[in-house]
């Protein structure tokens, strides 16, 4: 009966064993079933990582030319600012000079007018001497 009993035993053993090492060679043959899998799909993996690469160089590449051009638009933009604050000072000094001008051309015109005046006065004074000369020379003669 021990025998037996020692039989059952091993004979119970035995098949958890057996069990034992058929699921692990199920589960070995799971793993290599989905490593079979993941294998297959690694070409395709690598091909789409290598078209988010280029793509993202792409994006970078055009990313980095936006960047200058935004640089250049800022740069340009300075400059034009810069040429306007000069036209705005260079039309300020236009009409300075233009109102300073306008003003020598009024005092021109108020000295012209003095000169004629002077020179009405002159000439009627220089017509009364005339006019005496005349007389003396008449009166004398």
């Amino acid at each position: 009966m021990e025998a037996t009993a020692g039989v059952a035993e091993t004979a119970h053993i035995h098949e958890l064993s057996v069990r034992e090492m058929a699921e692990r060679t199920r589960e070995q043959a799971e793993s290599a079933r989905i490593q079979a899998i993941r294998a297959s799909e690694l070409p395709a993996l690598r091909d789409a990582e290598a078209r988010a690469a280029a793509g993202l160089q792409r994006l970078t590449n055009a990313r980095d030319m936006l960047d200058r051009e935004e640089a250049r638009a800022k740069e340009r933009a300075s400059e034009l600012d810069r040429r306007l604050m000069q036209f705005s000072s260079d039309i300020g000094r236009e009409q300075q000079q233009a109102s300073d001008a306008d003003a020598a051309v009024l005092r021109l015109d108020v000295e012209d007018a003095e000169i004629k005046e002077e020179i009405l006065l002159r000439v009627e004074k220089r017509s009364g001497v005339d006019e005496r000369v005349e007389q003396n020379r008449g009166n004398a003669g």
